[in-house]
């Protein structure tokens, strides 16, 4: 077995490009419904100039990547564990937008 630690990299095999119809499914979803990520006129005149998509939908997006290819289960399984539940995520830092398109 070998021993996850903090700071291991995950590769990730599955790609997606994320559209306006992305964008607004995944805002319902989580009733994200600031202007910035709701209303296209009013993030023309923010530093984003576009609609972007919410932090908290970024983690579920990326962490529908990540378990959609696997990679996590595998590794966890490689020590001897499983998967069933979150119970915390820490030192998360979203380091830049996503765009449509991204």
């Amino acid at each position: 077995m070998t021993k996850i630690t903090a700071g291991t990299k995950i590769p990730c095999r599955v790609n997606r490009t994320l559209d306006k119809g992305d964008f607004s499914m995944l805002h319902q979803l989580n009733w994200f419904n600031m202007a910035v990520h709701s209303d296209c006129e009013y993030a023309k005149g923010t530093w984003f100039k576009e609609r972007s998509l919410a932090g908290p939908v970024i983690f579920t997006v990326a962490d529908g990547l990540l378990h959609n290819a696997d990679n996590i289960a595998g590794l966890l399984a490689g020590d001897g564990y499983e998967i069933f539940a979150y119970i915390g995520v820490d030192n998360m830092k979203i380091t830049s937008p996503v765009l449509f398109g991204d």
